[in-house]
């Protein structure tokens, strides 16, 4: 597929899924994720496969904005890029870190990146390691030189694997437990992100959030 620039740059499109109830994502949200994938077309942005998480809200988000998209893309899913229920070391912490979080009336996965708890702390940042590296993996191998890699998936997995991706030191084995992690933006559900490679080696990050017609790319100063 054409790349919309250098060929020898490699796009990671993130997607966080978009709102669902039980996993059902409603029509409403399919139409805006297509909306989002002819948008992204429109730009020079052509999905060439799809590397994410496996639950079926971040699944479907990527077949609508492929659909949107004008895109046959082979779809792959790894646990790495789920939920913190999918990550086994996080998912028995669950139900405290959503009781934490509703007690102070703010959204889970948000919260529990700012928690003061080193268990906690080091679950997720172990999350974006691991998202980081099946991404980067996935890069390699199924987009390449030229080709555009769409990762739907979910916060804070997301932000931390682009911030891994970056070389951020913060997320390395010695890093101090006691230093909030603070992405330099959390994603709205149904919004997307763009990171550039060059030869494999990072260059830029663009947060696009809601793509419609006044989003441009680049983005615009």
């Amino acid at each position: 597929m054409p790349h919309p620039f250098d060929p020898n740059l490699t796009l990671v499109v993130w997607l966080r899924h978009a709102r669902h109830e039980n996993q059902i994502v409603p029509e409403s949200a399919y139409a805006e994720l297509a909306y989002e994938g002819m948008m992204l077309e429109r730009l020079g942005i052509k999905i060439d496969v799809v590397f994410g998480s496996p639950l079926p809200r971040a699944v479907r988000s990527a077949l609508m904005l492929t659909a949107g998209n004008n895109s046959v893309a082979k779809i792959y899913t790894h646990n790495a890029l789920g939920d913190f229920t999918t990550n086994p070391g996080l998912g028995p912490l669950v139900p405290m870190i959503k009781a934490a979080a509703a007690a102070e009336g703010a959204e889970a996965e948000a919260f529990a990146l700012q928690m003061n708890n080193v268990n906690v702390r080091e679950r997720i940042l172990e999350i974006g390691r691991l998202a980081a590296k099946q991404v980067e993996i996935a890069k390699a191998t199924l987009a390449g030189p030229g080709g555009v890699l769409l990762v739907p998936g979910h916060s804070p997995a997301l932000e931390l694997a682009i911030m891994s991706m970056r070389g951020r030191k913060f997320l390395g084995e010695d890093t101090d437990s006691n230093i909030p992690i603070t992405p330099p933006f959390m994603m709205e559900r149904g919004s997307v992100a763009v990171t550039i490679f060059s030869y494999g080696s990072y260059v830029d990050t663009q947060y696009l959030g809601i793509v419609d017609d006044k989003t441009t790319w680049p983005p615009a100063p």
